[in-house]
């Protein structure tokens, strides 16, 4: 195995076979942590987008974990109800979001944009007066 050298190390350190055993079992544990979050991220995407995700191991069979969350809680805009399409000076696009948490399965919290949809959404002459913070308020959508 090949040691990843840290900054500052001496390179005679590792002619020891007592610190390059130490070292590898301390590379092998970060690797392990950073696999281990890497799983993690990848389920609470998967929850987040379906609200359910799947446990696999070599120790047990998968096991589905499902959150409850309704598949109609995803939002998907078409049919000349896009916001790409409403005009940006007079369409507010939060009774947009306060009617999609009022048909959601669960009580809304948190949205989850992606950035073409964040940006979508801020180019809203509405939500930029909903979130101007210019004369020191601390601007919130509630």
């Amino acid at each position: 195995m090949t040691l990843r050298r840290l900054p500052d190390e001496d390179p005679q350190n590792l002619a020891d076979p007592a610190y390059r055993r130490r070292r590898i079992i301390m590379q092998n544990m970060r690797d392990e942590e950073l696999a281990i979050a890497q799983v993690e991220e990848m389920q609470a995407v998967s929850a987040v987008l379906k609200g359910k995700y799947t446990m696999t191991g070599e120790a047990f069979d998968p096991v589905e974990v499902d959150m409850g969350r309704s598949e109609e809680n995803n939002i998907t805009q078409s049919g000349g109800t896009e916001w790409s399409k409403r005009d940006k000076s007079t369409y507010d696009p939060t009774d947009d979001i306060e009617a999609y948490a009022l048909n959601a399965s669960g009580v809304v919290n948190i949205i989850v944009f992606d950035p073409k949809g964040w940006a979508l959404f801020r180019s809203f002459k509405a939500v930029k007066e909903k979130l101007d913070t210019r004369r020191g308020s601390n601007s919130e959508l509630e």
